[in-house]
């Protein structure tokens, strides 16, 4: 009889190269007035970490922000210091044990409601211009299609003071030095241009005359050094203390975009301008742009270079820049001008839009400046 062989064969499972699948996102829709916290919690197809940036497309290495430090399939951390009138956008990644990460965004988007009031409904709101042109003011929404890509037109935040009579929100200013006129001013959309520059020109001064070291956190010293690294010329130290302060604890009218929004803000100043701000002149600027108004320095070179590729990719058509809308989509690719007002619908759209013509997921600033443009000028095709 012939021996018996027994051989034992070993199999070893398939790697795992596929990324946690998130779902179950919470909060979403309106959360009632007067919520100050919410709890983001989301679930995972298997045990992973989870990390969170205020601004879409950022890295899972880039992101400074934890939901959870341990693998988990339910997730959850609480965020602090919601207002009304406010609609928020939290961008989550996760990784698995074996280090699968995920390469795109799962959003948690909600807002907190406006608190309840007497009288008859009120118009829109709008930014607009400091010191110079700018686009038309809209309420509710619109949109065209051409070639399967519909453009937005809705919730347009920006408007051009040399064609258009502003509302003044303070009453009994009298002049741009009256500055305790202004102690009620959370932000400078809707109001007029002396106020943009009173306003701007005080909270300049505040970031600049920063003189003295910053105790930053792990998230706004991330930020910090991600801004900084971008200059090419030694920064002094006076410089290194306003960026950090401006990141950190922001102004009066900058205090609602969050640190990563306010960093966001100084990325796209380097970007039109090739520098970080080293002046009070220069920081005013800065605060015209986190609030949606323009900037009295003009690069007009970067205005043409917007016109001539940007725009004509993404209109299919000459930017006619007397007309306001055009002006608006041209100004806030170049300039970065954050809207008034979000609309998380007519972002979400944009974005669709964004990956229809560039084929793409917007990734760096300037297309996320893109972004804005579709979603809040008010141009079409």
């Amino acid at each position: 009889m012939a021996e018996e062989v027994v051989r034992i064969v070993n199999v070893n499972p398939a790697p795992d190269t596929t990324a946690p699948v998130l779902s179950n996102g919470s909060p979403s829709g309106a959360l009632s007035s007067g919520t100050t916290q919410a709890t983001l919690s989301l679930t995972t197809d298997e045990p992973a970490t989870c990390k969170y940036a205020n601004t879409a497309g950022i890295a899972l290495a880039d992101m400074v922000s934890t939901i959870s430090g341990v693998a988990t399939t339910t997730h959850s951390s609480i965020v602090n210091g919601l207002v009304n009138s406010t609609s928020y956008n939290y961008y989550v990644r996760c990784q698995d044990i074996n280090g699968n990460a995920n390469l795109e965004d799962y959003l948690i988007s909600f807002s907190v409601a406006s608190a309840a009031s007497s009288g008859s409904g009120g118009g829109s709101s709008a930014g607009g211009s400091g010191g110079g042109g700018g686009g038309g003011s809209s309420s509710g929404s619109s949109s065209s299609s051409s070639n399967n890509i519909t453009v937005a037109t809705s919730s347009i935040a920006l408007v051009n003071t040399a064609t258009t009579t502003e509302t003044v929100v303070v009453k009994g200013v009298e002049s741009a030095d009256r500055v305790d006129d202004y102690a009620d001013i959370k932000s400078l959309a809707g109001v007029a241009g002396i106020i943009v520059e009173a306003v701007s020109g005080n909270e300049a001064g505040e970031v600049y005359s920063r003189d003295g070291r910053v105790e930053l956190d792990s998230t706004t010293l991330a930020l910090y050094n991600k801004i900084v690294k971008q200059s090419k010329t030694e920064l002094d130290q006076n410089t290194k203390y306003a960026v950090a302060y401006f990141i950190h604890f922001g102004t009066k009218t900058t205090k609602i975009l969050g640190a990563g929004e306010r960093a966001g803000v100084l990325n796209s100043y380097f970007s039109v301008y090739g520098k970080l701000p080293v002046s009070v002149d220069d920081w005013k600027d800065v605060i015209k742009i986190a609030n949606g108004r323009w900037p009295s320095v003009k690069n007009e070179q970067a205005e043409k270079n917007t016109q001539e590729k940007l725009f004509k990719k993404i209109y299919v058509r000459t930017a006619q820049m007397t007309n306001a809308n055009d002006n608006a989509a041209v100004s806030v690719i170049t300039y970065g001008l954050r809207p008034a007002n979000r609309n998380m619908n007519s972002e979400a759209n944009a974005i669709k839009i964004f990956k229809g013509i560039f084929k793409y997921n917007p990734t760096s600033a300037v297309d996320w400046d893109i972004v804005r443009a579709i979603a809040y000028s008010g141009a079409k095709r």
